[in-house]
């Protein structure tokens, strides 16, 4: 069972196919298309994004994700035109049952899954840097679903901090492709 059926149980029949066939990873989905990247403008969203190793901005740009599972949970390797962000993903224990913990540099987000208008959304439940729960006032705003538009998988993703906006917005539309 995947990581992804895990969590939404039952719920998980009723994605679109192309986006259970992108979270059923047993091993290593690859996948490719194209997609773009936005910063913020405030001069502090641009240094952190910087910081946390996210991507630059660019319009429609190759991209290829590698979503890959192991013993610890799964990765999410996206290379946008050579510029790579890395994820880990996992299931909640504890009082973060039944939700997904998505990990980057200092930062896990806690983060639950529902089914909306035929697509995956995320909706943040609560953050930590370096272990510590920050207070609801500094989480940053988060916007994101994956869906299905003609065939293609789509992945959109908004982040935003308080006092400073937008930090990074990446979507993508990618179908799977053999290597």
């Amino acid at each position: 069972m995947s990581l992804y059926q895990e969590l939404l149980g039952p719920k998980y029949l009723q994605l679109p196919p192309v986006v259970q066939q992108m979270h059923e990873v047993n091993g290593e989905v690859h996948a490719a298309g194209t997609g773009s990247i936005d910063r913020g403008s405030h001069p502090l969203s641009r240094l952190l994004a910087s910081l946390l190793g996210m991507p630059k901005p660019g319009t429609w740009m190759p991209v290829h994700i590698t979503f890959r599972r192991d013993e610890e949970g799964e990765w999410l390797i996206r290379d946008y035109d050579g510029q790579v962000l890395t994820t880990h993903q996992g299931a909640g224990e504890g009082a973060d049952a039944g939700m997904l913990l998505e990990g980057f540099g200092p930062v896990r987000l806690v983060i639950a899954l529902d089914i909306e208008d035929d697509a995956l959304a995320f909706t943040l439940k609560s953050v930590r840097l370096l272990g510590m729960p920050l207070p609801r006032a500094l989480w940053p705003r988060l916007q994101a679903y994956e869906s299905e538009v003609d065939g293609w998988y789509v992945s959109y993703v908004d982040i935003g901090l308080p006092f400073i906006g937008r930090l990074i917005r990446y979507c993508c539309r990618i179908k799977p492709v053999t290597e």
